[in-house]
């Protein structure tokens, strides 16, 4: 992505500091390092698409990855918008201009969808004035009226699709979870590798001053 200039980069920041965060804004790349405030600025956007307590406060760059993908999975793909592995650990790392580029570009996604609903909703309108006004006419009791069948649901793929669908995403957060735990066990075995090395070191000195 190109290198954004002065105006661009202020008319970012002003999009940024229009939307309310959890956290106060004192170093973008910092701030933004973790993907919680990514998190809350796509929940401001799009209430239903974004589970906040799935995205903690991090400091380990490895935590602040998972928060990365964690938002890749659950909420980037339903967006169609794709954010490369690099990029996620380059923010993580905070790499100067990387999270810069990363909001223009979730911003320009952002002004797409909301511009389509636009259009969609417009449509609608000169298909159906009453669809957005209300003001449909009253029934003409000539006419016969239809009700909907009571008895009509899902058809047979649609279900194998939605059950394929949860299997998919159950599979997914079984990863992530097991993900996590083997972060706990790789943190376990270096403070018991600390701890040895300390029982070590102390058994040396004791060895020196002639005690067992």
């Amino acid at each position: 992505m190109a290198i954004m200039d002065e105006d661009e980069l202020q008319d970012l920041y002003q999009w940024v500091d229009s939307i309310p965060l959890s956290r106060p804004k004192k170093n973008i790349a910092r701030d933004f390092s973790d993907g919680m405030l990514v998190a809350e600025v796509i929940k401001h956007f799009f209430p239903k698409l974004v589970d906040l307590h799935n995205y903690p406060a991090a400091h380990s760059t490895s935590q602040k990855l998972y928060n990365w993908r964690t938002l890749s999975t659950k909420v980037f793909k339903k967006l169609n918008f794709e954010v490369d592995d690099a990029v996620a650990r380059d923010i993580a790392t905070c790499e100067p201009g990387a999270i810069e580029r990363f909001l223009r570009a979730l911003q320009t996604k952002v002004q797409q969808i909301q511009q389509k609903k636009i259009q969609r909703q417009q449509a609608a309108h000169q298909s159906d004035p009453g669809m957005l006004t209300g003001a449909y006419p009253a029934p003409d009791s000539r006419r016969p009226v239809h009700h909907p069948r009571a008895d009509v649901g899902f058809s047979n793929e649609t279900v194998e699709t939605r059950i394929i669908q949860e299997k998919n995403e159950t599979i997914s957060e079984l990863r992530e979870t097991i993900e996590i735990l083997e972060l706990k066990i790789k943190k376990i075995e270096q403070l018991l590798q600390l701890k040895d090395s300390k029982i070590q070191s102390q058994a040396a000195k004791l060895q020196q001053h002639g005690i067992k």
